[in-house]
């Protein structure tokens, strides 16, 4: 077939098919026919709750029937993926999901903000000590980190 469009069905055998490819015995003149139909497409609408973006395997306005669309969440600095979310009937707290397109359909990337602690460091006596967030390593006698 060609682009965007699939066999229905055959015509004008005994037994009207909708296999690929068939076989008929030639014992008398015949008229065979090969319906074909537009594929459906469908369209594929994603949002974001919080602050985050989207990468979509395949990048496209609408995508035909049957066709699987991987999705990726990505996180802005200083939030996490929570979860999907669609239409209810999807809640997978996983950052990469596949998505099969059977109909119009709207995908909901949840993210929320990292929590922020502070912590408060004192020395008592002689002494000091070291603390390490992430890359960075700081040195005092007293600190105040935020982070």
């Amino acid at each position: 077939p060609s682009h965007g469009w699939r066999l229905k069905k055959w015509e004008g055998l005994t037994a009207d098919s909708d296999e690929v490819e068939i076989t008929t015995t030639m014992d008398e003149n015949k008229v065979v026919t090969a319906v074909f139909e537009p594929i459906p497409q469908y369209h594929l609408e994603i949002k974001i709750e919080g602050e985050g973006s989207v990468r979509k395997s395949r990048s496209a306005v609408k995508y035909y029937e049957g066709t699987e669309v991987k999705l990726w969440a990505i996180s802005s600095e200083g939030w996490r993926f929570v979860r999907w979310e669609r239409e209810g009937a999807l809640d997978v707290p996983v950052s990469s999901v596949s998505v099969v397109m059977d109909i119009d359909k709207e995908v909901t990337a949840v993210f929320e903000p990292i929590p922020k602690y502070k912590l408060k460091l004192f020395v008592e006596g002689e002494g000091g000590f070291r603390v390490s967030v992430g890359s960075d390593t700081k040195t005092s006698n007293g600190l105040f980190l935020e982070k």
